[in-house]
């Protein structure tokens, strides 16, 4: 469209406004389109992703489940070698979200937050329980919405070698 004519040119205005509310609106759809596909892309691959965690959770069991019916502690091979341990506690912090954790915060003593728990700090001042739950180990005080897998049990590592 053509330069206005004047200053009261309301033709010329209001296309102006108009081409600007489409282009807004192509912005808000491709944004929105942009926020699906990365979910869809997220979900795809957290699901790939937490499949063959468990395939190889398995395998390891069963090296696992090797290694103790012969009374050893570690195999090597040219592929590499497994290695049986005592795993250690195990805070679940990567399931929770930021909002978890600022809630969680809120139940900690200052040393042990900058805004957000200090998660080093909170796993060396507390302890996981049989059922999961985590205590802080000074004051006997559980952190809710916490939780963890205390360690003890037997665990396979893994480390492997170029091919």
């Amino acid at each position: 469209m053509p330069e206005p004519k004047d200053e009261f040119d309301s033709e010329w205005f209001n296309f102006q406004m108009k081409e600007a509310q489409k282009i807004k609106n192509r912005i808000q759809q491709m944004t929105y389109g942009k926020k699906k596909d990365i979910e869809f892309a997220r979900k795809y691959w957290d699901e790939k992703i937490e499949k063959n965690e468990k395939e190889l959770e398995v395998i390891k069991e069963r090296l696992g489940d090797f290694l103790n019916r012969y009374d050893m502690t570690s195999f090597s091979t040219s592929y590499g070698n497994a290695h049986l341990r005592a795993a250690g506690d195990k805070f679940d912090w990567k399931a929770l979200s930021a909002d978890d954790k600022r809630e969680i915060a809120k139940h900690l003593p200052e040393e042990l937050v900058d805004r957000k728990p200090k998660e080093g700090a909170v796993n060396k001042a507390s302890q996981i329980l049989d059922d999961g739950r985590v205590v802080l180990t000074e004051t006997g005080e559980i952190i809710p919405g916490l939780t963890g897998k205390k360690g003890g049990y037997k665990t396979v590592t893994i480390r492997e070698r170029g091919i």
